[in-house]
């Protein structure tokens, strides 16, 4: 009997040790599972938002190159590259403002983070992709230095600028000048232009007249370029091209864009669905 009483109770025992032993192992799975589901949900977020890095910092400017491959991303706040290239996987630097070179479409940007320094060089110049032949409007270099290196490591390639995706919409003229429009002096229709931010390029009428070309785009820049006027245009449609030829920047508010030259305002219009 006692041999019986010894017997079970070193079982007792020993599934209790089990279960003390079972539990954390338990837990700590839970617990990284619970991490592994909020890491993936922030990822898939950040990814859908247009024209924004995982960052959700909206990108202005994007590049890429070859040997090796790299990449490299423009926000207002920060420079972020990256490559495969070994001790150059990833580079972030504080933005800054540009430099321009004398008498060239160049710009120069310097950076220097707490651990390196990064310069960056764009050229408005064609360039085409070597892998995809893609042709791209800007040459591009790059120039890392990390905290222990005695020389810049170079990387060249192309990139262009991304437009503004809150223009890509159909806008209504609403006033010209800080005047409100008279719809009846433009002809058949009130004046629009519809704004294809991924191609670049308008379309629209001068409210008798299609007109379709294309745009611009640098950060703080938009043109309306290469507009070929119609013929036969009345005077306040005129106007209305004249204006839209000299625009050179915007502002977006309460469904309205606003067109501006240096010193005036020039055009307002509503987003229209």
């Amino acid at each position: 009997m006692k041999f019986k009483n010894i017997f079970l109770f070193t079982i007792v025992l020993f599934a209790v040790g089990l279960l003390i032993a079972c539990n954390p192992v338990k837990n700590s799975s839970n617990k990284a599972t619970s991490i592994l589901k909020a890491g993936t949900a922030i990822i898939a977020d950040s990814r859908s938002i247009p024209n924004k890095n995982k960052y959700d910092e909206p990108i202005y400017f994007k590049a890429s190159g070859t040997e090796p491959f790299w990449g490299l991303e423009i926000t207002a706040e920060n420079f972020r590259f990256t490559s495969v290239g070994q001790g150059f996987e990833t580079f972030n630097a504080p933005h800054t403002e540009p430099i321009w070179a004398m008498d060239t479409n160049v710009k120069k940007y310097r950076s220097m983070p707490d651990l390196g320094e990064m310069k960056i060089q764009i050229t408005q110049m064609p360039c085409t992709d070597d892998m995809s032949g893609k042709e791209n409007k800007y040459q591009v270099t790059v120039e890392l230095k990390r905290g222990i290196d005695k020389d810049f490591k170079t990387f060249k390639g192309c990139g262009n600028y991304v437009t503004d995706y809150r223009l890509h919409d159909i806008w209504m003229l609403e006033e010209i000048n800080g005047q409100s429009i008279n719809v009846p002096q433009y002809g058949k229709e009130r004046p629009r232009i519809e704004i294809n931010a991924e191609q670049n390029t308008f379309l629209g009428s001068t409210g008798s007249h299609d007109i379709n070309e294309k745009i611009f785009f640098e950060r703080g820049l938009l043109r309306f370029i290469d507009i070929a006027v119609p013929q036969n245009l009345s005077i306040a449609e005129k106007d209305f091209i004249k204006n839209i030829q000299s625009v050179t920047s915007y502002k977006l508010e309460d469904n309205r864009m606003v067109l501006f030259n240096p010193s005036d305002e020039l055009l307002k219009f509503r987003k229209t669905d």
